[in-house]
C-alpha cells in the first residue's frame, strides 16, 4: 500500500464519522463487521516499513 492510498484511507474513514456516526457506531459494536475498522491499524505499519 502506498502513502496516498493510506492517507485516502485516513480521509474516507474521518469523513465518514461525521455524516455517518450512527452507522460507525454499529460498524463498531457489530462483530461481523467490525473488522472493517482495523483496515488502517492493517495498513499502518506497511505504509511506515514496519
Amino acid at each position: 500500500m502506498t502513502i496516498p492510498g493510506w492517507r485516502l484511507l485516513q480521509a474516507r474513514h474521518g469523513a465518514r464519522l461525521p455524516h455517518h456516526g450512527d452507522v460507525v457506531r454499529i460498524d463498531l459494536l457489530e462483530p461481523r463487521r467490525v473488522f472493517s475498522c482495523f483496515t488502517l491499524t492493517a495498513a499502518t505499519p506497511i505504509v511506515h516499513g514496519g
